[in-house]
């Protein structure tokens, strides 16, 4: 703890990406309460186990890509908790098989806590043209989000 000197963003996974309208703490039962407007009232407290956290460098939107131009972009995934995050895999659920979730590191693996680990995820147009999409899985051990998801910004790939 800093004392209030430094703030880091809640990921939306466990809280959603609205306005705080009011904190109030209660020191004594280690719980902080915010309200929101329009998206209600949240409790948070310190994280006990493993606790999953993303972060999708650009937010997975890879734009407008060259067919033939494989383009490559990272998800962080941290754990936030007080134990050992598994991950017990990352791949691609829906969409097409143009988007890939390289191989290193290989799952499961298991992420301490206050630590991260990067995956990336490769969109390769070649031979094609038009919009693509797809949805990506983390599969953990997270007991309040055992599955989270990714999805690529809908990305186009063009002959030049």
């Amino acid at each position: 703890m800093d004392g209030g000197f430094g703030w880091t963003a809640l990921d939306p996974i466990h809280f959603p990406n609205s306005p705080v309208t009011d904190l109030q703490i209660n020191q004594p039962a280690g719980v902080l309460r915010a309200s929101t407007f329009g998206r209600g009232a949240f409790e948070l407290s310190p994280a006990t186990g493993p606790v999953i956290s993303i972060n999708a460098q650009n937010g997975l939107d890879f734009g407008t890509v060259c067919a033939g131009e494989a383009q490559r972009l990272t998800i962080q995934v941290f754990n936030v908790g007080t134990q050992d995050l598994v991950i017990n895999s990352v791949q691609r659920l829906l969409g097409s098989a143009r988007f890939s979730i390289l191989a290193n590191p290989a799952t499961p693996v298991v992420i301490s806590p206050d630590a991260e680990v990067d995956f990336t995820v490769e969109f390769d147009p070649t031979g094609a043209t038009g919009s693509f999409s797809a949805q990506i899985r983390i599969s953990s051990n997270d007991p309040g989000r055992p599955i989270s998801t990714c999805s690529p910004r809908p990305t186009s790939a063009a002959r030049i």
